[in-house]
């Protein structure tokens, strides 16, 4: 009679952990592979926008060059002739965030004064002195040290929930000197920017220490891209941050798929083999019990 077929009541087991292993380590690999494939697209779309918006910040500083041509190349630049360059400059549907701008030039005492303005913000609109404002006279300082470099100073935020900056540039000729100061809405060239490059799953945020504004809120993050980047004089820090809709999200369904399908053919497996055992144990004792009967026949009574 052969020995008894040996059950190892946790062979099935070792089985389905050993053939289940590649499929996981497969999965783990594919779910990362989606995951890098979705953040380059978050990645691609993040630098469009960010290029967009690098593009409208350079591109506010045109009027201020544009002013600071008009009075280098003129022996005098009268109110008229400022305001009406100044409008043109800063047309709506041209460059709609600007509220204005104003010549500043310091008196005979140091204090600053305006002298021309196409402003009606509280800030500009006004002729004399310049309202207190410890921006515009940190943005003064700069551009009286700046050889003519266009600079912004930091956005700051009004009570009526806009965010607003200056821009500016030292100006002079024969007869004036001073600086040109443009306000620009700053929350309003971003809204708009927002409408164009941003769905519903996308949400931006621009930075200037120790200022930062965001379009959209998003109540779940799900991947990000950010930079910094260099504008009139300052750093701005650019995010974009993404939901997990956002083009439908890491792309899954293969990493899900080949896991499923690996742990159903290694649980098959690993079933089959302790069926097979518990068969072998069956069909011995089967045989060990016919052949005891055999040997008592044989035997006969006693």
């Amino acid at each position: 009679m052969p020995p008894s077929p040996r059950l190892f009541p946790g062979l099935s087991w070792f089985i389905l952990l050993v053939l289940s292993l590649p499929s996981l380590l497969l999965h783990l690999q594919l779910k990362d592979e989606a995951r890098r494939r979705w953040q380059a697209e978050i990645d691609v779309t993040a630098e469009r926008v960010f290029s967009a918006l690098n593009r409208s910040q350079n591109g506010l500083m045109l009027p201020v060059q544009g002013l600071q041509q008009l009075f280098s190349h003129s022996e005098e630049v009268t109110a008229e002739e400022f305001e009406r360059a100044s409008r043109e400059l800063t047309q709506p549907g041209y460059f709609q965030p600007f509220l204005g701008c104003a010549l500043v030039a310091k008196d005979g005492q140091g204090q600053a004064r305006i002298l021309y303005s196409t402003s009606a913000h509280p800030l500009f609109k006004t002729l004399g002195p310049l309202p207190a404002s410890p921006v515009l006279a940190r943005l003064l300082d700069r551009l009286e040290q700046s050889q003519g470099q266009i600079l912004g100073s930091e956005p700051f935020d009004e009570p009526t929930g806009h965010a607003l900056a200056a821009l500016g540039a030292t100006v002079g000729n024969a007869r004036q000197s001073g600086q040109v100061l443009c306000l620009v809405d700053y929350s309003l060239l971003l809204n708009e920017l927002g409408t164009e490059w941003l769905s519903d799953d996308t949400a931006l945020e621009l930075a200037s220490e120790p200022w930062r504004y965001r379009v959209n809120t998003l109540p779940v993050v799900a991947g990000f891209h950010e930079t910094r980047l260099h504008s009139a004089g300052r750093q701005w820090h650019y995010r974009l941050d993404v939901g997990p809709g956002f083009r439908g999200g890491p792309d899954l369904a293969l990493a899900w798929t080949l896991l499923i399908a690996g742990l159903l053919i290694a649980g098959l497996l690993a079933l089959v083999t302790r069926l097979v055992a518990e068969l072998r144990q069956t069909q011995w004792l089967q045989a060990e019990l016919a052949a005891r009967l055999a040997a008592r026949d044989a035997a006969g009574p006693k």
